[in-house]
């Protein structure tokens, strides 16, 4: 899964086309057996992601982000929500990836959500040129002491 993302990240989507394909067929059995699989709906994403199907890659995206909402688990439910933005970032939708960007900013994200991780992370390199990114990366706001 990991080769996946990174394939995906580098923009070689068409050199892992074979690798993605492989992984999808696997994880929509899987996915078949335990549609709630949260695991599996998100890795899933990135290999919908890697071959060009956005449509698929945000759905299986919000799937794993609405089965477990900040609302129903605030600590687990940000690393679902982070991940649909990335999806959305790199399927074409960067207002719905600024908007959820924009959640986690206002909330404790842990480990998942900051101003610097936005500035350093690869995986928000498709929304770096959009003028919303670049505010939300640069309002960076010393923590209270």
């Amino acid at each position: 899964m990991a080769r996946v993302a990174i394939q995906t990240l580098a923009g070689r989507q068409k050199l892992a086309q074979p690798e993605c394909e492989n992984l999808r067929v696997l994880l929509a059995a899987q996915l078949a057996q335990q549609a709630d699989d949260l695991a599996a709906l998100t890795r899933i994403s990135w290999a919908y992601a890697c071959l060009g199907r956005g449509t698929d890659a945000l759905r299986s995206a919000h799937r794993a982000a609405d089965l477990l909402p900040l609302s129903k688990d605030p600590y687990s439910g940000h690393y679902f929500l982070n991940g649909l933005a990335q999806i959305a970032a790199h399927s074409g939708d960067a207002d719905t990836a600024l908007q959820i960007i924009g959640v986690l900013l206002s909330t404790p994200a842990g480990d998942t959500m900051s101003a610097l991780r936005l500035k350093l992370d690869p995986v928000w390199d498709p929304l770096r040129a959009d003028p919303r990114f670049q505010k939300l990366a640069d309002d960076i706001t010393p923590p209270a002491s």
